[in-house]
């Protein structure tokens, strides 16, 4: 299902950089990243935390993008569809995260898995504290705090004030 707000993107950096600055929009889903806040915040230990579990609290489903397309929707758009596939999940946690006081950018690369390994999208930033390092899986809460999931080749990390090209630890290659 393709969505008029959506946005196609080209498989080069250049594409998806000028995609990325569309699409992660905060002040688009500030009154999630507040209800996140708000959600027994008694059983959170951050923002960070709290957005992870209140993404999954939305109960949005994958969907995929028409063949051999790539569209990124911005993050109400993914709210109101009542899903999305893999990047418009990271659009929209690294944008509810963004909102909620802490950096988030959306990283695209390889992830590994027994049956093989697929192009996919996450999340990957610093804590509202400025100083803890995290990775989030958006689309089932997942969080590493201060490494990098085994499973994961980071390729590209990609946010409103930077594209770059990244090893598998997140190190720019730039």
């Amino acid at each position: 299902m393709n969505h008029p707000h959506c946005i196609p993107v080209g498989p080069s950096l250049a594409a998806r950089c000028r995609a990325i600055r569309q699409v992660i929009q905060p002040g688009q889903v500030r009154d999630y990243a507040e209800a996140a806040l708000r959600h027994n915040p008694w059983r959170h230990r951050n923002a960070v935390d709290a957005v992870a579990c209140y993404l999954l609290q939305l109960k949005l489903v994958y969907i995929a993008d028409p063949a051999r397309r790539d569209n990124w929707c911005p993050p109400r758009v993914t709210v109101q569809r009542g899903g999305g596939d893999c990047d418009d999940f990271a659009v929209l946690a690294a944008s509810m995260l963004r909102a909620a006081g802490a950096h988030a950018d959306v990283v695209l690369g390889w992830w590994r898995q027994p049956s093989g390994r697929g192009y996919h999208a996450w999340v990957a930033g610093v804590s509202t504290c400025g100083v803890c390092r995290f990775v989030l899986e958006p689309q089932n809460g997942q969080l590493w705090w201060n490494e990098t999931p085994a499973d994961r080749d980071a390729q590209y990390l990609l946010g409103p004030e930077r594209c770059v090209r990244v090893d598998r630890n997140l190190r720019s290659l730039s």
